[in-house]
């Protein structure tokens, strides 16, 4: 039966105030005053509440939007050659991402049938809307793409960066058996000059992750995520990766007002690190205090030694490996290259993402090639290729490793020492730097 409102309405109102209503109330009998008042009380609250009922089921007429065929999209990227660009891995690898994330990925199809009378969104298409996203590209682009409403859009992202995050073919371990160690110690080998540092086992060092300025209610002190370093707002995140530029660790413990030794205090990567096995070590910078499985670069006149200024580059093609990771992930993962614009409570989580991403496509290169990432050429002296960063800070406390004098007594037994070109260099920096911090 359709009812006309209007006119339903119309008649309700005129139906009670109508006197006709009332005589014929009060000149019923006395033994039905209470059933006839009980009848008429109960009819008006029904008709009120039907009334009601109906302008609440009022709703906005509901946009059915025409899902796009993956099979094809994928079909004509390939045919452009523009898929690794697009989604920042191979086809195939793509494919096996999705396998093994479908479980969590999956979505439920009845749902989806009597919603749109259309199939459940699939893998894919939320694997690829989460992977461009983190690549930086505009939610309102993507949206566009893939016909996406925006609450579908931003619904279907965090189940994306859930899977992520929560599969456990892609998290990141800490090795714990001998034989992790002397894959990761055999790595590091080939990155130094005639494997001189030997036992290295990883890079540390810390980045800054951009963020928008905290609310009130997300931080109560909002100045602890200001960095006065790089005067920005940020988060201190410490990362540990191994000689193919694989994250082993990556935590977030501290905001960007912290330095990389606190928040590195208060990470579990401290006791692994002082827990290895004898002669195994990792290569920091002068942010860090030097023991004996965590080594630094000498600072202050201790590195005007030539012996030690020796050690001090040798460690470097170590370290260079931490920068040249956090290059990539940044390179790769563009939505880290600016403040990220979501809630505090979820920039771990997107940071995670990339990181295990990260190292999903360098296994992925690495299986494809049979090779691992080689230092990049910086500086070259006749036929040797050395890699080198300096250190990040112009003091540290005073420390020192018993691990540390023996390599340095290692490379000056090999005869081995900065390059000229390396020292020509540094000396033409250190005067330029002299010139322009001049005092007037």
């Amino acid at each position: 039966m359709i009812i006309d409102e209007s006119s339903f309405t119309f008649s309700l109102r005129s139906s009670f105030t109508s006197s006709s209503l009332v005589d014929s109330l009060t000149d019923s009998s006395d033994s039905d005053d209470d059933s006839s008042m009980y009848t008429v009380n109960s009819d008006n609250s029904l008709l009120q509440l039907c009334l009601i009922t109906m302008r609440l089921s009022e709703r906005a007429v509901k946009c059915h939007r025409s899902r796009i065929d993956w099979e094809n999209h994928a079909l004509i990227l390939r045919h452009e050659k523009q898929f690794d660009c697009k989604y920042r891995m191979s086809y195939e690898s793509f494919n096996k991402l999705v396998s093994t994330l479908h479980p969590a990925l999956e979505q439920n199809n009845s749902k989806s049938m009597n919603s749109c009378a259309e199939p459940a969104i699939s893998a894919p298409h939320i694997l690829g809307l989460t992977i461009r996203w983190l690549s930086g590209s505009s939610f309102h682009d993507i949206r566009d793409a893939g016909n996406f409403s925006r609450p579908t859009f931003f619904r279907l992202l965090w189940k994306g960066i859930s899977a992520v995050t929560n599969s456990k073919r892609l998290e990141m371990n800490l090795p714990r058996t001998f034989e992790a160690l002397d894959e990761l110690r055999r790595g590091f080998e080939l990155k130094s000059s005639e494997e001189v540092m030997s036992g290295c086992i990883g890079a540390l060092d810390g980045m800054l992750l951009l963020i928008r300025t905290p609310t009130r209610k997300e931080a109560m002190n909002v100045r602890q995520f200001f960095s006065g370093h790089y005067q920005r707002m940020g988060l201190n995140v410490q990362a540990l990766v191994d000689s193919k530029l694989r994250f082993l660790y990556a935590g977030i413990l501290k905001g960007g007002r912290s330095s990389d030794y606190k928040s590195y205090m208060q990470s579990r990567l401290m006791s692994w690190i002082e827990s290895l096995p004898p002669w195994y070590f990792v290569a920091g910078d002068n942010a860090y205090v030097c023991t004996e499985h965590l080594l630094t670069p000498f600072m202050g006149s201790n590195r005007l030694n030539p012996d030690n200024d020796s050690y001090n580059f040798f460690l470097s093609q170590l370290r260079i490996c931490v920068e040249m990771a956090f290059g990539r992930l940044v390179s790769k993962w563009r939505i880290l290259r600016a403040p990220l614009e979501v809630p505090l409570s979820k920039c771990a989580s997107v940071f995670q993402a990339c990181c295990q991403l990260h190292n999903f496509c360098i296994d992925e290169m690495v299986n494809d090639s049979g090779e691992a990432t080689r230092i990049e050429t910086v500086y070259s002296n006749d036929d040797t290729i050395f890699g080198y960063i300096p250190s990040d800070v112009s003091n540290a406390p005073a420390s020192g490793s018993i691990l540390r004098q023996k390599l340095v007594q290692k490379i000056a037994s090999k005869s081995l020492s900065r390059p000229e070109l390396n020292i020509k260099r540094r000396t033409f920096e250190d005067q330029r730097r002299a010139i322009y911090y001049a005092p007037t």
